[in-house]
């Protein structure tokens, strides 16, 4: 029960960014720490930095990356497979890589969070509306 509940939980905060003519898998890491890389990288004054760090954080999967994307004299025609000690050695090199990634899990972050605030209001606000029917009833009963 409880992996299926992860599942669904990861299943939903996955994405794609295409840059170029790579495909960037992406799992949306949550909030708190989308915002820890951010307050770190302000705290260290490497603010440029927190882009490439969410991007790193975050992409699980690539298709459609050649080696001439990787090294200069790498070959068009040959695909490269997922790897994610690759990805980390190459992703702090290119900025028109994380700029993107990073703005779309910023951006998926925030609706994330917008969601759950609405949820939470709902839920207070049907508990409140509940209480306060229940001490309507217990007036009346006790006219």
């Amino acid at each position: 029960m409880s992996q299926d509940l992860i599942d669904r939980l990861n299943n939903n905060r996955k994405f794609s960014e295409t840059v170029g003519t790579v495909t960037f898998e992406c799992l949306c890491p949550p909030y708190s720490q989308v915002s820890a890389i951010i307050t770190n990288s302000i705290v260290r004054e490497t603010e440029d930095l927190s882009d490439a760090k969410i991007a790193a954080k975050t992409v699980i999967g690539w298709s459609g990356m050649t080696e001439a994307d990787i090294v200069p004299d790498g070959d068009r025609g040959k695909l490269v497979p997922y790897d994610a000690q690759l990805f980390q050695a190459i992703i702090y090199d290119r900025s028109d890589w994380w700029v993107p990634i990073s703005k779309k899990v910023t951006e998926m972050v925030q609706e994330r969070k917008k969601l759950r605030e609405t949820e939470l209001k709902n839920l207070t606000a049907g508990t409140t509306t509940k209480q306060q029917n229940a001490s309507i009833s217990e007036e009346k009963q006790s006219s």
